[in-house]
């Protein structure tokens, strides 16, 4: 007797229903009456199991989801005891759609343009997950493997120049004076800010007008301008350049009045959790967990990591000293705790920020015999482990100086910077002179008793050291009063400022 051969829908429905689920045997010679052409169901006594191909689905990063994309499945070559055998399969964009940081897992770097790889053999913790009822892809990567926005970042596409302006802001005070045994007299003086905003281009003017003619003194009217000039934002580099007349920073050599072109970084370019110094934080999650920041008693952040090691690197501190508090709550409650030591200084940077200057001018003002050209560039690189590697270069005709420094958070014991530089200089007498400057600072805070102790080392220096500014200032004119038996000018030693 001859049995007719099953149906494709029965066929179907013996394939994908409920009976074929791990635990329970189906026999697929029940499918065929030859039994040379049994078909081989062993992939399918699994629950999602699917040959390989393309599926379209829903893929979920970490649980947020990404897009809705057709996604290659292919076999799993290198398959775990907790891996299907078949595993989705993604290029070098898909990677790179996926916030997949391939700088930072080392076996991304070597795969070849165009090729297909599956995450679970380039990462050891990453894991993908298919539920076929829902079309749904999960994939697990391990938080500190992906490039993300910190909090409060907006893209630099959505910025915009404003409106274009013009601002005037004065203040204006004057003065008449009269008496019966003196002459009258009277006296103005006007201070004026103002401003034109004309698309990125931002126009700035301050100056200073006076008139005084009293009986003594018949000034007139004088105008006196302080700063003038122009300035434009560089937001592909986060920075600014103005040009005109300014002033420099202070933090590594003192600053002067100047009037050229200036290129320097701008943190207002970065997001509120981007600026100011504040250590990465960095542990490992066995499971999907709940990470909790505290400072002070006050949580300061709270996110949610997939499994595998993480890296917190936006985060705002409640204050500029004492250590962070870390719990992570695992998926079965387990709770692990840990302490990050946390200080900084102003010239500390985050890790892997970039902090630069540089200014190309003329020495300007009236304290000055002369208006020296000078090229000066500082750079502030922030290292891992709280260190912040920084240093400065001065090149005039009468003037080099180069600095070197470095920074660290220093944790319960706060956060300290040594820097030395040397300089070369010419006085006005055409003297030949050179000098170091050695420059400690030091800051710790107390929070058990709400002090802020603060160590500022300001500048031991040398004989013969001098700033670029004393190279052109009126006060190096030759007087021999100040002038040892060996021709050196006398400087008063310098001591370490303290402050509490």
């Amino acid at each position: 007797m001859r049995y007719a051969k099953p149906s494709a829908c029965f066929t179907s429905f013996l394939m994908y229903g409920g009976w074929t689920h791990a635990g329970h045997y189906f026999d697929p010679a029940f499918l065929t009456d030859t039994r040379s052409t049994i078909a081989d169901l062993s992939r399918f006594e699994t629950t999602d199991a699917i040959l390989p191909g393309t599926y379209r689905v829903d893929v979920y990063l970490n649980q947020t989801f990404i897009s809705t994309r057709d996604v290659l499945f292919k076999e799993n070559s290198e398959a775990r005891e907790d891996s299907a055998a078949v595993a989705a399969c993604f290029n070098q964009q898909d990677i790179t759609d996926l916030n997949i940081n391939i700088a930072a897992a080392p076996n991304l770097a070597g795969v070849l343009p165009g090729s297909c790889i599956q995450l679970e053999s380039v990462i050891s913790e990453a894991k993908s997950t298919l539920s076929l009822e829902q079309l749904r892809l999960d994939l697990s990567v391990p938080q500190a493997l992906l490039t993300s926005n910190a909090r409060g970042f907006v893209p630099v596409e959505d910025w915009d120049n404003g409106i274009n302006a013009l601002m005037i802001n004065y203040n204006f005070t004057g003065a008449h004076t009269s008496g019966s045994q003196s002459a009258s007299s009277n006296s103005y003086f006007l201070n004026l800010n103002s401003g034109l905003n004309i698309d990125a281009w931002r126009l700035r003017n301050y100056s200073t007008i006076s008139d005084s003619n009293t009986y003594q003194s018949n000034h007139g009217i004088s105008w006196k301008t302080i700063n003038s000039y122009a300035q434009r934002a560089l937001p592909g580099i986060k920075s600014n350049l103005l040009l005109g007349q300014a002033s420099t920073s202070t933090t590594i050599f003192n600053n002067y009045g100047y009037q050229g072109m200036r290129l320097s970084s701008d943190d207002n370019m970065l997001a509120d959790s981007e600026r100011g110094f504040a250590p990465v934080v960095r542990g490992i999650a066995n499971s999907n967990a709940e990470v909790t920041i505290r400072q002070g008693g006050n949580v300061i952040y709270q996110t949610y990591v997939a499994a595998g090691p993480f890296a917190i690197n936006d985060i705002y501190p409640s204050s500029s000293n004492g250590d962070l508090q870390v719990s992570v709550v695992e998926a079965d409650g387990q709770v692990n705790q840990y302490s990050v030591p946390y200080a900084s200084l102003p010239i500390l940077q985050r890790e892997g920020q970039l902090k630069y200057d540089v200014v190309a001018g003329t020495l300007r003002g009236t304290d000055y015999q002369n208006s020296p050209s000078i090229l000066q560039g500082t750079l502030a690189w922030g290292l891992p482990d709280g260190f912040t590697l920084y240093g400065g270069i001065q090149n005039a005709q009468k003037h080099q100086a180069y600095s070197l420094g470095m920074g660290q958070n220093l944790g319960r014991w706060g956060a300290m910077s040594l820097d030395i530089t040397t300089a070369n200089s010419i006085l006005p007498d055409d003297s030949r002179h050179t000098g170091y400057s050695l420059r400690m600072l030091y800051a710790k805070t107390m929070t058990s008793t709400g002090t802020n102790f603060k160590l500022a080392g300001n500048q031991y220096s040398t004989r013969g050291y001098y700033h670029f500014s004393d190279t052109a200032s009126k006060m190096m004119e030759r007087r021999p009063s100040i002038f040892t038996q060996d021709g050196e000018i006398y400087h008063p030693p310098s001591f370490p400022i303290f402050s509490i």
